[in-house]
């Protein structure tokens, strides 16, 4: 799934059409995910602090990263926030960072 996912991330259509998506629509709207700035900001602010943190070393970096995805997504209580993150992270090529985010909101959509 997760090949799938950044596969369909590169094209733009990540997780249309599958059931969580369709019942996020139901629930709040096609418009409330859409990515915002204040999602891009989140992830701009992540790179960061994980380059800061890993001195640009790629490893470090990664891990870093990946932390910092896994805290902020453990706090986020919306579906459609942590899908707005997703979409953010999989628009700057962070598709191991956005996958923690699409599995926080299909958990939260459970």
């Amino acid at each position: 799934m997760k090949k799938l996912r950044k596969i369909l991330a590169a094209e733009g259509l990540l997780r249309q059409g599958s059931q969580s998506y369709n019942q996020m629509v139901e629930q709040f709207g096609a418009g409330k995910l859409k990515m915002e700035s204040k999602d891009r900001q989140r992830i701009e602010s992540m790179y960061q602090k994980a380059m800061k943190k890993s001195d640009g070393e790629d490893d470090a970096f990664n891990r870093e990263m990946m932390a910092l995805a896994k805290q902020m997504a453990n706090t986020i209580k919306a579906a459609d926030k942590a899908y707005r993150r997703a979409e953010a992270a999989a628009n700057e090529n962070f598709h191991d960072v956005a996958d923690v985010f699409y599995d926080r909101a299909d958990e939260l959509m459970k």
